[in-house]
């Protein structure tokens, strides 16, 4: 998926994402490690600005490594994450 941006010629677009994600798509070869160096490696509580907006990653209570993000441009926020247990399972949140 990385690669396939890459190769096509969008090497100038800034792709983030968690940590978890890119030890996946290493592991599993959709991506190679060059093509991770190349990307913002979005850590929970450290922001990134993309432009105008802020990315703030942030820990979420399911699998090891899922991450939410909360996007703002200094209006309303917007939270976002795919990947949520609503039930803790003895795990702190």
């Amino acid at each position: 998926m990385i690669t396939a941006a890459l190769d096509a010629g969008l090497g100038r677009l800034r792709v983030g994402l968690s940590e978890a994600t890119a030890y996946v798509l290493t592991e599993l070869g959709w991506a190679k490690p060059k093509d991770i160096q190349a990307c913002d490696l979005l850590r929970p509580g450290q922001s990134t600005w993309y432009g105008d907006v802020t990315v703030t990653p942030f820990a979420v209570s399911h699998s090891p490594g899922a991450t939410g993000y909360v996007l703002t441009d200094g209006r309303p926020s917007v939270a976002f994450t795919a990947d949520l247990s609503l039930r803790f399972a003895g795990r702190v949140p």
